[in-house]
């Protein structure tokens, strides 16, 4: 279950093309389930009317991605008050890697960016454009799984 950010925000679009890509390597089925705003508190108010719904369902889901670490503390403290179990019952992954993301219980998986290459990055070109050089439209720049206690760690 992906539980996106803003819809048509540059940063969502990215973060749900990479889950959508992963899910297609994997062979598994999609569809948008929950689409908040990146708080906390809104990712806790669209789970916990939503989880019913899924548990009548045929299939419940084994994980949900979160666009950003808000959101997924937010999936947590729902999961938490419907007696779901993290990572037994559904695994959850964060993206930012916040310094709360290790505070939770449990802590919180995520994706770490490189924000103090982000920064230096950002006034690198704002330095190139004040002196009217060219820049490049995009940077890429690596992330890296941090993998800690909320999801489940299967054996092949």
């Amino acid at each position: 279950m992906y539980l996106a950010g803003i819809e048509g925000t540059r940063t969502n679009q990215e973060r749900e093309k990479g889950y959508l890509a992963a899910l297609k390597e994997a062979h598994i089925n999609w569809k948008k389930e929950l689409v908040a705003d990146f708080r906390l508190d809104t990712a806790y108010q669209k789970i916990i009317p939503h989880w019913p719904q899924l548990k009548n369902s045929d299939k419940l889901p084994t994980a949900l991605f979160a666009a950003n670490d808000l959101m997924a503390i937010g999936a947590l403290k729902a999961f938490a008050k419907l007696k779901i179990r993290v990572p037994e019952d559904i695994s959850i992954i964060g993206f930012d890697n916040i310094p709360f993301s290790d505070c939770t219980y449990p802590p919180l998986t995520t994706i770490a960016q490189p924000t103090y290459l982000m920064g230096q990055k950002a006034v690198e070109t704002l330095l190139k454009l004040i002196d009217k050089k060219k820049i490049k439209k995009s940077v890429e720049l690596e992330t890296e799984l941090i993998e800690r206690d909320s999801v489940c760690r299967w054996e092949v």
